[in-house]
């Protein structure tokens, strides 16, 4: 396929002349005929504007960081000095209710989050490694530090899955005769390309 982009969120396959309203990552169009009806195609396309994790609204697992460049807080359950105190040594309110672990973040034209102190493997010098954040889980919904320790891991993958942009919608269409789309459903918000394609097959 040849997709180009011909006038403001209008895109056609070159090649083919199918119409598409939003712009498809072309190894997962699926196009089918109807016959004497035009056709219907499906397709994922990039979210855009996702919802951050941080929107999810769940007190019983979230993540708080505190750099510029990527500040996340909830300061009705803990603040940025409560969280630099923890960081020392020091206990703080917020223990009683959360396993806390700590998070690190690789802010380099990006971010990129782990649980755990230290540096990456990618950033030699510890340059582009901050030490600033949290992750806290219920100790009422985890009940272990283990399952805790999970369950932040989880998120911090959902986190970096969102700040990587690997985020998509699913698009169905239905086009006339002529190829052009006359109508369509997107649904958007699904994280990880692989689950994407599987609500693609299914949608």
């Amino acid at each position: 396929m040849n997709i180009q982009e011909v006038v403001s969120r209008k895109f056609i396959d070159m090649d083919e002349g199918f119409e598409f309203t939003f712009e498809p990552i072309e190894d997962t169009i699926k196009i089918e005929k109807i016959p004497n009806d035009g056709y219907i195609s499906k397709y994922l396309t990039r979210d855009n504007y996702p919802t951050s994790p941080d929107e999810w609204e769940d007190n019983n697992l979230f993540l708080v960081h505190y750099h510029k460049q990527f500040w996340v807080d909830r300061p009705d359950i803990v603040t940025k000095e409560d969280i630099r105190d923890w960081y020392q040594g020091e206990k703080i309110d917020a223990e009683d209710d959360y396993f806390i672990f700590p998070v690190k973040a690789y802010i380099h034209s990006g971010v990129h989050l782990d649980i755990g102190t230290g540096g990456f493997p990618f950033d030699a010098g510890g340059w582009d490694t901050s030490h600033v954040g949290a992750c806290l889980a219920s100790r009422d919904e985890f009940k272990t530090e283990e399952k805790g320790m999970e369950a932040c891991k989880s998120l911090i993958d959902e986190w970096n899955t969102y700040l990587s942009g690997d985020v998509y919608c699913v698009v169905k269409e239905k086009l006339n005769k002529d190829k052009e789309v006359i109508d369509y459903d997107i649904v958007c918000g699904y994280y990880g390309e692989k689950y994407a394609e599987e609500e693609l097959e299914n949608f």
